[in-house]
């Protein structure tokens, strides 16, 4: 049994996540990818240019991955982008639960503490390139 087998029961907002299909053929990921690559320093403003504000890519280890997903109320995951002390984009990757919520917005709904059974993992520290 793995993981994927033991999440909670489908609502709503779990039924339409899995109901999504999230693929993308490579050649419109790499002409977005291209995209971004060219625009990104011209969209920041110039306090920010020139310092590797936006990486392009973050990569993260499949452990890391598969350890976010395994959380029991997990029933996908969700991205941010974060800024580190030293001005840097970073990804950050949070379980969502089958209420469409993840601990971050959990944790601002109450300050301090966590709800019960909420997922408890950020992950960040991803290798950044550039």
């Amino acid at each position: 049994m793995s993981c994927l087998d033991n999440k909670p029961a489908p609502t709503p907002f779990s039924n339409g996540l899995n109901a999504i299909d999230h693929t993308l053929p490579v050649m419109d990921g790499l002409r977005m990818v291209d995209n971004f690559i060219a625009n990104r320093e011209t969209m920041l403003s110039q306090a920010f240019q020139g310092n590797n504000t936006l990486p392009i890519s973050e990569t993260f280890n499949l452990k890391t991955i598969q350890d976010l997903i395994c959380q029991y109320p997990a029933v996908g995951f969700r991205v941010y982008l974060g800024l580190d002390d030293n001005n840097q984009v970073r990804i950050i990757l949070v379980g969502a639960d089958s209420d469409g919520k993840d601990i971050i917005q959990r944790t601002r709904e109450t300050p301090g503490g966590l709800f019960p059974g909420a997922s408890t993992m950020c992950d960040e520290a991803g290798q950044r390139w550039p």
